[in-house]
Protein backbone atom coordinates (compact mmCIF):
# COMPACT_ATOMS: atom_id res chain seq x y z
CA UNK A 1 0.00 0.00 0.00
CA UNK A 2 3.16 2.57 1.41
CA UNK A 3 4.78 1.98 -2.44
CA UNK A 4 1.39 2.46 -4.16
CA UNK A 5 0.62 6.13 -1.80
CA UNK A 6 4.21 7.33 -3.59
CA UNK A 7 2.67 6.05 -7.30
CA UNK A 8 4.75 3.10 -7.49
CA UNK A 9 4.28 -0.15 -9.39
CA UNK A 10 6.45 -2.99 -8.05
CA UNK A 11 6.01 -5.11 -11.03
CA UNK A 12 7.16 -8.36 -9.40
CA UNK A 13 5.09 -9.56 -6.96
CA UNK A 14 5.79 -12.90 -6.30
CA UNK A 15 5.96 -15.22 -3.30
CA UNK A 16 9.90 -15.26 -3.45
CA UNK A 17 9.42 -11.12 -2.95
CA UNK A 18 7.38 -11.04 -0.08
CA UNK A 19 8.77 -11.90 3.27
CA UNK A 20 7.17 -11.81 6.79
CA UNK A 21 9.34 -9.78 9.06
CA UNK A 22 9.56 -10.62 13.41
CA UNK A 23 6.96 -8.60 14.23
CA UNK A 24 4.18 -9.98 11.65
CA UNK A 25 4.86 -7.26 9.22
CA UNK A 26 4.46 -8.54 5.69
CA UNK A 27 7.39 -6.83 3.50
CA UNK A 28 7.78 -6.50 -0.10
CA UNK A 29 11.64 -7.02 -1.39
CA UNK A 30 13.39 -6.72 -4.95
CA UNK A 31 12.37 -3.30 -6.51
CA UNK A 32 14.55 -3.53 -9.34
CA UNK A 33 11.97 -3.33 -11.92
CA UNK A 34 9.52 -1.20 -9.86
CA UNK A 35 8.19 1.64 -11.97
CA UNK A 36 7.41 5.06 -10.51
CA UNK A 37 3.91 6.37 -12.63
CA UNK A 38 5.01 9.69 -12.01
CA UNK A 39 8.66 9.62 -13.77
CA UNK A 40 8.11 10.06 -17.50
CA UNK A 41 12.22 8.59 -17.87
CA UNK A 42 11.21 5.34 -15.51
CA UNK A 43 10.68 3.58 -19.12
CA UNK A 44 14.23 4.20 -19.74
CA UNK A 45 15.09 1.87 -16.65
CA UNK A 46 14.13 -1.57 -18.79
CA UNK A 47 13.16 -1.00 -22.51
CA UNK A 48 10.13 0.63 -23.76
CA UNK A 49 6.82 -1.46 -24.03
CA UNK A 50 9.16 -4.53 -22.95
CA UNK A 51 6.99 -7.25 -21.03
CA UNK A 52 8.94 -7.65 -17.12
CA UNK A 53 8.20 -9.76 -14.72
CA UNK A 54 7.53 -13.27 -14.03
CA UNK A 55 4.75 -13.97 -15.73
CA UNK A 56 3.09 -16.82 -13.25
CA UNK A 57 2.12 -13.40 -11.58
CA UNK A 58 1.77 -10.73 -14.27
CA UNK A 59 -1.16 -8.82 -14.97
CA UNK A 60 -2.92 -8.77 -18.00
CA UNK A 61 -2.04 -5.48 -18.63
CA UNK A 62 1.75 -6.12 -17.64
CA UNK A 63 1.73 -9.21 -20.23
CA UNK A 64 0.78 -7.10 -23.20
CA UNK A 65 3.32 -4.07 -22.37
CA UNK A 66 -0.28 -1.99 -21.66
CA UNK A 67 0.08 0.94 -19.16
CA UNK A 68 0.01 -0.20 -15.43
CA UNK A 69 -1.62 1.04 -12.37
CA UNK A 70 -1.25 -0.09 -8.47
CA UNK A 71 -4.08 -2.63 -9.63
CA UNK A 72 -1.29 -4.14 -11.92
CA UNK A 73 -0.24 -5.15 -8.60
CA UNK A 74 -2.97 -6.52 -6.99
CA UNK A 75 -3.78 -8.77 -9.95
CA UNK A 76 -0.62 -10.29 -9.01
CA UNK A 77 -1.17 -10.83 -5.07
CA UNK A 78 -4.56 -12.37 -6.35
CA UNK A 79 -2.23 -14.97 -8.57
CA UNK A 80 -0.09 -16.02 -5.25
CA UNK A 81 -3.22 -15.87 -2.91
CA UNK A 82 -4.64 -18.45 -5.50
CA UNK A 83 -1.22 -20.38 -5.59
CA UNK A 84 -1.50 -20.60 -1.78
CA UNK A 85 -4.76 -21.85 -1.00
CA UNK A 86 -4.90 -24.29 -4.11
CA UNK A 87 -1.25 -24.98 -4.37
CA UNK A 88 -1.10 -24.60 -8.28
CA UNK A 89 -0.46 -21.59 -10.09
CA UNK A 90 -3.51 -20.15 -12.10
CA UNK A 91 -1.04 -19.52 -14.75
CA UNK A 92 1.94 -21.89 -15.71
CA UNK A 93 5.05 -20.41 -16.30
CA UNK A 94 5.30 -21.44 -20.38
CA UNK A 95 3.94 -19.58 -23.47
CA UNK A 96 0.33 -21.44 -23.14
CA UNK A 97 0.41 -20.03 -19.41
CA UNK A 98 1.06 -16.51 -20.57
CA UNK A 99 -1.71 -16.53 -23.40
CA UNK A 100 -4.12 -18.06 -20.64
CA UNK A 101 -3.01 -14.75 -18.14
CA UNK A 102 -3.18 -12.67 -21.44
CA UNK A 103 -6.96 -13.95 -21.13
CA UNK A 104 -7.16 -14.17 -17.54
CA UNK A 105 -8.85 -17.66 -17.69
CA UNK A 106 -7.74 -20.02 -14.97
CA UNK A 107 -9.10 -23.18 -13.52
CA UNK A 108 -11.72 -22.02 -10.78
CA UNK A 109 -9.91 -21.76 -7.35
CA UNK A 110 -12.85 -23.95 -6.00
CA UNK A 111 -12.27 -26.65 -8.38
CA UNK A 112 -8.75 -26.50 -6.99
CA UNK A 113 -9.60 -26.14 -3.17
CA UNK A 114 -12.21 -27.66 -2.39
CA UNK A 115 -14.26 -26.71 0.95
CA UNK A 116 -13.08 -23.24 0.77
CA UNK A 117 -15.30 -20.45 1.67
CA UNK A 118 -17.08 -19.41 -0.99
CA UNK A 119 -16.53 -15.67 0.18
CA UNK A 120 -13.06 -15.97 -0.34
CA UNK A 121 -13.29 -17.84 -4.04
CA UNK A 122 -14.85 -14.96 -4.97
CA UNK A 123 -12.46 -12.64 -3.65
CA UNK A 124 -9.56 -14.10 -5.14
CA UNK A 125 -11.37 -13.97 -8.66
CA UNK A 126 -12.10 -10.34 -8.22
CA UNK A 127 -8.35 -10.10 -8.03
CA UNK A 128 -7.77 -11.60 -10.71
CA UNK A 129 -10.54 -10.19 -13.12
CA UNK A 130 -8.90 -10.01 -16.44
CA UNK A 131 -11.03 -5.90 -16.27
CA UNK A 132 -8.64 -4.04 -13.72
CA UNK A 133 -11.16 -1.86 -13.05
CA UNK A 134 -13.08 -4.76 -11.46
CA UNK A 135 -10.67 -5.67 -9.10
CA UNK A 136 -10.22 -3.87 -5.51
CA UNK A 137 -8.75 -0.88 -6.57
CA UNK A 138 -5.96 -0.27 -3.62
CA UNK A 139 -4.38 -2.63 -1.29
CA UNK A 140 -6.36 -0.42 1.28
CA UNK A 141 -9.39 -2.14 0.17
CA UNK A 142 -7.57 -5.95 0.43
CA UNK A 143 -6.21 -4.69 3.70
CA UNK A 144 -9.74 -3.90 4.92
CA UNK A 145 -10.98 -7.34 3.38
CA UNK A 146 -8.51 -9.44 4.92
CA UNK A 147 -8.46 -7.33 8.36
CA UNK A 148 -12.23 -8.38 8.05
CA UNK A 149 -11.95 -12.34 7.55
CA UNK A 150 -9.48 -12.16 10.30
CA UNK A 151 -11.95 -10.75 12.75
CA UNK A 152 -14.76 -13.47 11.83
CA UNK A 153 -11.88 -16.46 11.99
CA UNK A 154 -11.59 -16.25 8.31
CA UNK A 155 -8.34 -16.37 8.28
CA UNK A 156 -8.19 -20.24 10.05
CA UNK A 157 -9.89 -21.22 6.86
CA UNK A 158 -6.90 -19.85 4.97
CA UNK A 159 -4.91 -21.41 6.89
CA UNK A 160 -6.05 -25.03 6.67
CA UNK A 161 -6.13 -24.54 3.19
CA UNK A 162 -2.62 -23.32 2.46
CA UNK A 163 -1.02 -25.70 5.23
CA UNK A 164 -3.40 -28.86 3.38
CA UNK A 165 -2.57 -27.90 0.06
CA UNK A 166 0.52 -25.85 -0.76
CA UNK A 167 4.12 -26.95 -0.66
CA UNK A 168 5.72 -25.66 2.17
CA UNK A 169 9.08 -25.54 0.77
CA UNK A 170 7.51 -23.35 -2.41
CA UNK A 171 7.19 -20.11 -0.31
Amino acid sequence: SHIHEQNIVHRDLKPENIMIADDGRVVLLDFGIAKSLDDPDAEKLTATRCVVGMCAYMSPEQATAMPLSPVSDIFSFGSILYEMLSGQSAFPMDLKGLSLLVQAKYSPLASRAAGLDPAIVKWVERCLAKNASLRPQSFEEVHEQLSEWLAEDAMAVLKRHISESADPTHF
